[in-house]
């Protein structure tokens, strides 16, 4: 059967033909568009701080697209056409944000039919490495010896440095002798270019210097109060035994019946006068009080055994090194230390102090110009006129030392 079309028809289908002919080569006519900012590729090296920026444009990607896009290009209009400029490219940080500025050269859109899309933009510093601290100190250790006010420093090796060829000096005035407990010794890390050494090797220097406060060293007692009830109970004991090996060579007829321990005069070195004095640092005399009978008559008398330089000990307790090293009275029946009765051959004498205010004046106050003085000893039970200061007095002390005998 034949169709016909009516004129109205036939106008209308020639109107969208044409409408479809018109949008497609709208859609034809569109060049491709290419975002300049996907090209460009940027690194970080280095360390934070100290980063470095760099970048790379992919021209050979930039081609390839252009090409899957079937954009007709030469390969000169494309390469080194993109202008890139950070405003910074080095001492970087991680964290840190960079401008960077975005151009292209003028014939890459004048030769090459397609869209470039180019702004300034920003780029975040990411993935430097963190140096690590160099501490030279960190291998090595000071160690504090002897007694103050005579401590020494010095430096021992502790652990395996990464940084080879340092050595180690006591810098401070002190020179690391001389020391006592509060006192600051400075050390310096020494090494040509130390500091170059530690950047070569991915550290960061803390610094080359470095202070140590001394602690730990024993002390000289300077006060009555830090010598503890065992001390005093071990020189109590020596003194005693000191006491008994003096009076060895008394008569047979000499009986000693009691030796009691009254208390302890503490000697301690004035600040400064050791320059001048060759003095202990300090002096520790144990009193006693002697009752002995003798055919000539009872002797009451008072007697000392005095020590030296008791150290306290970084955990409070004491010690005496050379305890052995005493003093006391010593003499014969005409020094001004013997005490006698009787006469003839039936006369006897004993070596010591009538009182204990005789022993002070005599032996303790002549000590005073070096030393300071401080005591606890008992006052005397049998009426005598002894001195009585129980705390501190600016005095001191000296030497004699005791026997028993009859005279000759």
């Amino acid at each position: 059967m034949k169709r016909t079309f009516s004129a109205k028809t036939v106008i209308c289908f020639v109107a969208a033909v044409g409408m479809l002919f018109a949008m497609a080569g709208c859609s034809f006519g569109k060049k491709p568009e290419f975002d300049i900012q996907n090209y460009i590729e940027f690194t970080f090296t280095g360390y934070d701080g100290e980063g470095v920026l760099t970048y790379k444009v992919d021209y050979e990607g930039l081609m390839d697209d252009l090409y899957d896009s079937k954009v007709k290009f030469d390969d000169d209009d494309v390469e080194d056409s993109i202008k890139v400029e950070p405003k910074k490219t080095t001492g970087l940080s991680n964290g840190e944000k960079i401008d960077v500025e975005l151009d292209v050269r003028s014939r890459l859109e004048d030769n090459v039919k397609a869209t470039f899309i180019y702004e300034d933009f920003e780029v975040k510093v990411e993935g430097l490495e963190e140096r690590q601290v160099f501490d030279p100190f960190a291998y090595v250790k000071v160690v504090f010896a002897g007694i103050a006010p005579n401590g020494t420093a010095k430096i021992e090796a502790e652990g395996n440095s990464p940084i080879q060829g340092i050595t180690y000096t006591i810098t401070s005035d002190n020179r690391g002798k001389n020391l006592k407990n509060g006192d600051v010794v400075t050390v310096k890390a020494n090494k040509k270019n130390l500091e170059k050494a530690c950047l070569d090797a991915g550290y960061i220097l803390s610094g080359d210097t470095k202070e140590f406060t001394v602690e730990g060293l024993e002390e000289y007692a300077t006060s009555l109060g830090q010598i503890t009830d065992k001390m005093i109970d071990e020189l109590k004991k020596q003194g005693e035994d000191t006491f008994n090996s003096s009076i060895k060579s008394w008569a047979k007829d000499s009986k000693l019946d009691s030796c009691e321990y009254v208390g302890a005069y503490f000697l301690s070195l004035k600040e400064g006068a050791k320059k001048s004095y060759s003095g202990h640092y300090n002096y520790v005399y144990m009193i006693y009080h002697i009752h002995c009978t003798t055919t000539a008559g009872e002797f009451d008398y008072y007697f000392y055994v005095a020590f030296n330089d008791i150290v306290v000990k970084a955990d409070g307790s004491n010690e005496c090194y050379n305890i052995m090293d005493v003093k006391y009275p010593t003499g014969s029946e005409y020094s001004k230390t013997a005490i006698k009765k009787g006469s003839g051959s039936k006369a006897r004498y004993v070596i010591g102090y009538e009182d204990v205010e005789t022993l002070y004046n005599n032996v303790i106050r002549s000590e005073s110009q070096y030393y300071n003085c401080e005591n606890n000893v008992k006052a005397p039970q049998q009426g005598q006129n002894a001195t009585t200061e129980t705390a501190a007095t600016s005095e001191t002390s000296a030497s004699d030392t005791t026997q028993a005998t009859e005279t000759t």
